[in-house]
Formats: structure tokens, sequence, C-alpha cells
């Protein structure tokens, strides 16, 4: 299955969901969940891998940089399949996953939309220590 049919696919079972889903740029699907705008990216060269993307925070200090690692290591050690994904001034939450097709992707998203939620709540708590 190619990329745009994946697209394709998972944007009407977002649909069906109750998400109001876009394509970017770059061939994401952007929708919005929990007031918070998410991403699905699908691999052109890896068939089975997905990643769903949530940004959590523009950075624009070396003190919020450091913050950032520290919520990271937290969120790491914390929630299962989270990774935070430091950019030079981006902060991602991002949820890996390896399937062997688009239904057993749509089981486990939704699970996924929870994980990234709780690291949004560990990461807010993590920035606004001082």
């Amino acid at each position: 299955m190619s990329k745009a049919d994946k697209v394709r696919d998972f944007s009407q079972y977002l649909r069906e969901s109750g998400y109001f889903p876009s394509t970017d740029e770059d061939g994401d699907i952007r929708f919005m969940a929990e007031g918070l705008s998410h991403f699905v990216s699908f691999d052109e060269k890896d068939e089975e891998f997905v990643r769903v993307m949530l940004p959590l925070w523009q950075i624009t200090s070396a003190d919020e940089r450091s913050r950032a690692e520290r919520a990271a290591l937290k969120i790491a050690g914390t929630i299962k399949c989270v990774k935070l994904r430091l950019g030079p001034t981006v902060v991602l939450a991002t949820v890996d996953i390896l399937t062997s097709s688009m239904d057993n992707f749509q089981i486990v998203f939704p699970r996924s939309i929870t994980l990234l939620r709780g690291a949004t709540t560990i990461f807010r708590a993590e920035m606004s220590e001082s």
C-alpha cells in the first residue's frame, strides 16, 4: 500500500471517528484532538512504520532546553512508547508504531493519543517548575 493510499484510508478513519483531518505540505495528516494539533506520518520506505506526533513547545532559551531535556527523561521513564524529540527550536512528543496493517494501526491509535496526552501533562508540569 502506498503512502498516498495510507493517508487516504487513515484520513477516512479519522473522519469516521469524528476528527477533521487535513494533509500538510509533507503529506502528513494533521488533525485536532483535545484542542491540540496532532500529526500522523507514514514512511514511504518502511511500509510498516507509522509515527503519531504532537508538537509540545517552542524552545526559546537554554533554560527551556534544559527543562525540556529533564522532562524528556522523566517521560521516557514513566510513559510507555512515548519519545520526546528535541529539535533546535521545537519539542515533539511521538509514538512510533510498527504494524503490518492499517486495521491494526486503527486498533492502537486511540491508545497512542492517550499516551501523548499523558506525556503532555508531565511535560507541562516539568516546564512550569523553575
